[in-house]
C-alpha cells in the first residue's frame, strides 16, 4: 500500500522547537526571521510519500519481549532527496543557521506526516480486522536490521528514490521506518509515540506528558499528577512530606513500596533484587525507582507517620535548676529521625508541656549522609524549609493562645552537626568529603526570625526571642552529644564513663572531666528498622519485645499494644538474642536450616501477611552492631584503660531506652563486662538543652566538656578493621 499526496502543516514555532528555541528564548526573533527567509523555498523542495505492509517479526530481529511471529505492520515514509541537497548547500557555504533551520523544517515535515498517513493506516487495519496496540522504536526496541526487513517486506526498492545502505540506513536521509504492534481489537489504534516508554532519554525532542496516579491510602483515594521525569516516590512526596526514603532513594530499604493495581510501571533492577517473582507479578514496586509509563492506580503502603518519640530521661541526670533566669523557655532535641520539644518554667525547671514530631526531612533519607548528599545536589533550601516548618509546628503546639498566652524568652536547640547546618542553611559540601570540615560548630545565638524564618512569626514568637543552637565537637559528634555529656555530668566526673547514643549514626564518648575521647560510627539504619525486610520505625504496632519458646514459637509485644505492622530496632535485637539463646542462630550469624531460606516468622499482620526476620536482616544487624562494638573497643584501647575501670555506661536515645541491656549483651552489642554498669538515661540531648536554659553555669560546663574532648576518626585507626571483623560474631 503506497501513500501519496501526503501533506504536513509546518508551523514556525514547531520548527523552531526542534532547535530547542521557544518563545522565551533570547534568539527566538532572530531565528524566526532567518526561517521566514528560507521557508517557502524549502517547502517547495519537499516531496513526501511512503508505503506500508503487514507482516510478522522474523527470527533474525525477534526479541524476548517481542518474539518471532509477533504480528506487526511496517511503514516507511520520506520527504525526498531534494531537501537534503538544499541543507548541504547552506552548510557548505558556511551559513550554519539556515542549514540547521532547513534541517529542522525537514524533520518537522517528516514527523508531522503521521497525521496525514495515520488515518489511511487505520482504515487498512480495520479492513484487515485488526487494531494497533503500540509502536516499537528502532533501535531501542528492535535492531537496525529491522529497517532491512521492512524495506524488503514493503518492496521499497520499487519506490522511486528510496534505497538502503549496507549499514541499514535509508536514503534519502530524511526517511523513517515505523513498526507497529497489531492487536485483535479493531477499535484500538495507538500509533502515537510515547516519550515515557522510549528508551532514548537523551533525545532533544523528548516531551513527557503528565500521567495521573490514582492513589489508595488509608481508605482514601486521591488522584495526583506525575510531572516530567519523576519517580512515583517524587510525586507522592510532594503531597505527603512524611513519605520516607530511609535509604536516601537508593532502592534498598523497601520502605517506599507501592502496589500497582492498574497501569504500566516496569520493574527496576532494584525491584528484582528486593521482591520475589510473585510479588513483582502482583505489582509491587519500590516507588523511588518506579517510573510510570501510563496513568496508574496504586496502593501506597507507607504508614510511618506515628513515631513514638522519646522525651523521658533519668531524673537524676540534669540536677535541680539554679534559677538562671525568670520567665519561660523551650528546649528542643532536633534529631535526624524525630523531634522533641518541651516548654519550661525557667525559675524551677518544671516542664509545662511537651510536643513531638517526625523530622520530615526523613523523606530525603534516614541518615545524615543522605541529607548531606541531598543538600549538595540542590535540595539545601528545601531541607531548610522542611526543618523550619517542623520546628515552627512544635513551638505552636507548646504555646497556648488567648489571654493566657505564654511568651518564651529563649529557645535552646540540641542537634547533630548536620541538622544544625541544614537549619542554618550552611553549605554541606565540606561535610561530604575528607577532611569533613563543618562550617560552624560553635554556639549560635540569633533572633528567632533569622533562624526559623517566617515560621517564627507563624508560631507567634516575639521579635526579641532568642534562639540558641548548642555547640558541637566535630562534624559527626554534634551538639546533641555535647548536651548529653552535660546531662550525664561528664564535666564533673572523676571516674571514667562510657556514653552511647545508638541509632543510624552511633555516637560514643569515653572519659571524665579531664579527658574525653569521642567517635562516630556509621551503624546504618538497622537500629531504626531501616534495610530490614519487615522493618519499621518506632510506630504503633512495631514489634519491640520478643520471647522465643523452645519449640520455635514467638511471643511478641508491640508499641502501644497495637496489632503488629513490622519490627523496629529493639525488636530486631531481641529477636536475634532469642534466636541465639534457643539455638536457631549460631555465633556466625547463620540461621538454622529450617529458617535459612524464608526466614523466621515473628508474627502476622491483621491482613495475614507474615512479619519475617530474614538471613539478610541478621547480616544487617551484624554490620550495625560490629560498627558500634569496634568503636567502643578502639576508644577503650586508645584511652589506655581496662574494661573494669569504666564506672558507668550511659545508654542514651530512643533505641537504648527501649532495649533490654541483657539481650543487647547476649549478641555482643554491649560489652558483657559492663552489663551491670549500664544506666539508661533516655533523651539526654533534651535534658542537656533543658539544663542550658535552667542551670546558671551550664554554658561554662558545656565549654569545659568541649575543651577536653578529642574526636577519634575510627576508620583511620590501624586496628579498627580487625576489631570490626571480630565484632561481627554473635558472642558476649
Amino acid at each position: 500500500m503506497k501513500f501519496t499526496n501526503l501533506k504536513a502543516e509546518l508551523s514556525d514555532e514547531l520548527i523552531l522547537e526542534k532547535l530547542n528555541c521557544t518563545l522565551n528564548s533570547p534568539l527566538h526573533d532572530e531565528l524566526l526571521e532567518e526561517l521566514l527567509e528560507i521557508k517557502e523555498e524549502a517547502q517547495g523542495l519537499l516531496c513526501p510519500f511512503g508505503a506500508m505492509a503487514f507482516g510478522e517479526l522474523p527470527k533474525q530481529i525477534a526479541t524476548e519481549e517481542y518474539p518471532e511471529g509477533t504480528r506487526i505492520v511496517y511503514v516507511i515514509t520520506t520527504v525526498g532527496d531534494a531537501i537534503s541537497g538544499y541543507i548541504e548547500k547552506y552548510f557548505n557555504e558556511g551559513d550554519y543557521v539556515k542549514g540547521m533551520l532547513a534541517d529542522a523544517l525537514a524533520d518537522t515535515c517528516l514527523f508531522e506526516l503521521e497525521k496525514s498517513w495515520g488515518h489511511i493506516l487505520m482504515e487498512e487495519c480495520r479492513k484487515a480486522g485488526c487494531g494497533i496496540s503500540g509502536r516499537l522504536e528502532i533501535p531501542q526496541d528492535l535492531s537496525m536490521k529491522t529497517q532491512k526487513i521492512a524495506f524488503e517486506t514493503i518492496g521499497a526498492e520499487e519506490l522511486p528514490g528510496i534505497r538502503l545502505s549496507d549499514g541499514y540506513m535509508f536514503y534519502p536521509v530524511k526517511s523513517i521506518c515505523h513498526v507497529f504492534l497489531l492487536s485483535k481489537e479493531t477499535e484500538q489504534f495507538e500509533i502515537g509515540h510515547n516519550c515515557r516508554t522510549c528508551r532514548n532519554k537523551s533525545c532533544n525532542m523528548r516531551r513527557l506528558s503528565p500521567v495521573a496516579l490514582q492513589v489508595h491510602r488509608k481508605g482514601m483515594i486521591e488522584t495526583i499528577e506525575s510531572k516530567g521525569e519523576e519517580s512515583i516516590f517524587d510525586t507522592l512526596q510532594r503531597i505527603w512530606p512524611d513519605y520516607s526514603a530511609v535509604c536516601g532513594r537508593r532502592g534498598v530499604c523497601g520502605k517506599c513500596r507501592v502496589q500497582i493495581l492498574k497501569g504500566q510501571v516496569p520493574p527496576s533492577l532494584e525491584d528484582k533484587d528486593y521482591f520475589t517473582e510473585k510479588e513483582l507479578a502482583s505489582g509491587w514496586r519500590l516507588s523511588c525507582k518506579a517510573y510510570p509509563l501510563t496513568d496508574c492506580e496504586l496502593e501506597a503502603a507507607f504508614e510511618e507517620d506515628g513515631f513514638s518519640v522519646l522525651t523521658a530521661g533519668a531524673k537524676n541526670c540534669a540536677g535541680p535548676a539554679t534559677a538562671k533566669r525568670q520567665g519561660y523557655g523551650i528546649a528542643i532535641d532536633m534529631g535526624t529521625t524525630t523531634l522533641a520539644a518541651q516548654l519550661l518554667r525557667l525559675s524551677d525547671g518544671n516542664v509545662l508541656d511537651t510536643a513531638v514530631s517526625v523530622n520530615h526531612q526523613r523523606s530525603f533519607g534516614a541518615d545524615v549522609i543522605s541529607r548531606i548528599q541531598a543538600s549538595n545536589t540542590g535540595k539545601k533550601e528545601e531541607l531548610r524549609n522542611r526543618i523550619r516548618k517542623d520546628l515552627g509546628r512544635l513551638i505552636r503546639r507548646l504555646l497556648p493562645g488567648g489571654q493566657d498566652r505564654i511568651r518564651p524568652d529563649m529557645i535552646c536547640i540540641a542537634g547533630n552537626t548536620t541538622m544544625g547546618h541544614l537549619l542554618m542553611g550552611y553549605s554541606c559540601e565540606a561535610m561530604g568529603r575528607l577532611p569533613f570540615a563543618p562550617v560552624n560548630i560553635e554556639e549560635i545565638v540569633g533572633k528567632a526570625e533569622d533562624i526559623l524564618g517566617g515560621e517564627a512569626r507563624k508560631a507567634g514568637l516575639d521579635s526579641e526571642v532568642r534562639v540558641c543552637l548548642l555547640p558541637g565537637i566535630s562534624a559527626f559528634v554534634g551538639a546533641d552529644i555535647t548536651a548529653g555529656l552535660l546531662a550525664c555530668g561528664f564535666d564533673t566526673a572523676g571516674q571514667v564513663s562510657l556514653f552511647l547514643d545508638l541509632g543510624t549514626n552511633g555516637e560514643m564518648a569515653l572519659g571524665n572531666r579531664e579527658r574525653i575521647y569521642t567517635a562516630s560510627t556509621a551503624a546504618g539504619p538497622a537500629f531504626e528498622g531501616g534495610n530490614i525486610r519487615c522493618g519499621c520505625g518506632s510506630i504503633p504496632g512495631a514489634i519491640c519485645h520478643v520471647e522465643i519458646e523452645a519449640d520455635g514459637s514467638a511471643e511478641i509485644k508491640t508499641i502501644d499494644g497495637q496489632p503488629p505492622v513490622g519490627i523496629c530496632g529493639t525488636g530486631l535485637v531481641e529477636a536475634a538474642a532469642e534466636l541465639l539463646r534457643r539455638g536457631f542462630l549460631d555465633e556466625t550469624g547463620r540461621l538454622a536450616k529450617r529458617y535459612a531460606k524464608e526466614g523466621y516468622p515473628l508474627a502476622y499482620t491483621e491482613d495475614g501477611k507474615v512479619i519475617m526476620l530474614t538471613q539478610k536482616d541478621i547480616r544487617e544487624l551484624q554490620l550495625a552492631k560490629a560498627a558500634v562494638c569496634a568503636g567502643i573497643t578502639i576508644l577503650v584501647h586508645k584511652y589506655g584503660i581496662e574494661w573494669d575501670e569504666i564506672g558507668h555506661v550511659f545508654l542514651a536515645g530512643g533505641f537504648g531506652y527501649g532495649m533490654e541491656p541483657e539481650k543487647a549483651a547476649r549478641i555482643g552489642l554491649l560489652p558483657g563486662a559492663l552489663l551491670d554498669k549500664v544506666e539508661i538515661v533516655g533523651n539526654a540531648a533534651l535534658l542537656g538543652a533543658r539544663m542550658y536554659l535552667t542551670v546558671s553555669d551550664a554554658d561554662r560546663r558545656i565549654e569545659a566538656i568541649r575543651r577536653v574532648s578529642r574526636e577519634t576518626a575510627l576508620a583511620r585507626e590501624p586496628e579498627f578493621q580487625d576489631c570490626y571483623v571480630d565484632a561481627m560474631y554473635f558472642e558476649k
